[in-house]
């Protein structure tokens, strides 16, 4: 007993990752893709599709760890010692009754429109909210495939990670905004890039939401107006609310 009180007063009102409120506001709210595949294919109709990390074959540690986002989901920096964080960061262990989730977008190339390209190596692990009533997504960045990867393998490199996890940290705190990283994991996996095997890496991100430009672009290019509709409100509802009194009068742009 001493030791479960001492243990929970040190954590100072911070969470264990099994104690943060999960939600699904984003997978429940709007159009999902119907094949259940996670080979890269073309979708429609949808703004994202379920989708999981690929199991990692070998040993997975941390190597970064920032505790500054870690208390933006209320999560108690002592958690990066934990198996089960470990595990949840590599991708082999998932909240129960939430799924993981790669979202649709299109976007511009070389000055050319390039058509459905999306979370390729992203898979989002949920949402957070936390004491203050905000929402982050939670999301690891060369966890592997997803129905977007196109040709690709779905990994980052460790040094990739590791220069986009210190990037995004070092931009939020000169004052610009950004994405959070909470951490940098490797693994003995090896990742085959420029005619060699290196160490890969995963960065766990976070966000208020992954929703962009491009996520209403690849609606509008493939006519699918009645989804920019249900995806701008999505957005509205959670993100702006303070719009929601004036919701209805913009409402007509997108009928």
């Amino acid at each position: 007993n001493r030791r479960s009180s001492s243990m929970t007063s040190s954590y100072n009102g911070l969470l264990r990752l099994s104690e943060l409120k999960f939600i699904d506001y984003f997978t429940s709210s709007l159009p999902k893709n119907c094949s259940t595949t996670q080979i890269p294919h073309q979708t429609k109709n949808c703004c994202f599709s379920f989708a999981e990390p690929t199991p990692l074959k070998h040993k997975s540690s941390i190597v970064a760890f920032s505790d500054s986002s870690a208390r933006l989901i209320d999560l108690h920096p002592n958690e990066r010692s934990s198996d089960t964080f470990v595990s949840f960061i590599s991708g082999s262990r998932l909240i129960p009754g939430i799924k993981s989730w790669a979202e649709r977008y299109g976007g511009f190339q070389f000055g050319v429109w390039a058509g459905q390209l999306g979370d390729g190596r992203a898979v989002s692990l949920g949402q957070i909210i936390n004491r203050r009533s905000e929402i982050w997504q939670i999301q690891l960045k060369g966890s592997g495939q997803t129905p977007y990867s196109r040709s690709f393998d779905g990994r980052s490199t460790l040094r990739e990670s590791i220069r986009e996890f210190l990037c995004s940290e070092a931009m939020f705190h000169l004052g610009i905004p950004t994405c959070r990283s909470l951490c940098v994991m490797t693994y003995d996996d090896k990742v085959y890039r420029n005619g060699k095997d290196e160490k890969g890496g995963i960065v766990c991100r976070l966000m208020p939401s992954w929703i962009r430009f491009g996520s209403f672009e690849i609606l509008h290019y493939n006519k699918e107006f009645q989804i920019v509709k249900e995806l701008c409100d999505y957005v509205i509802k959670h993100h702006f609310s303070h719009l929601t009194d004036d919701s209805k009068k913009y409402s007509k742009f997108f009928c």
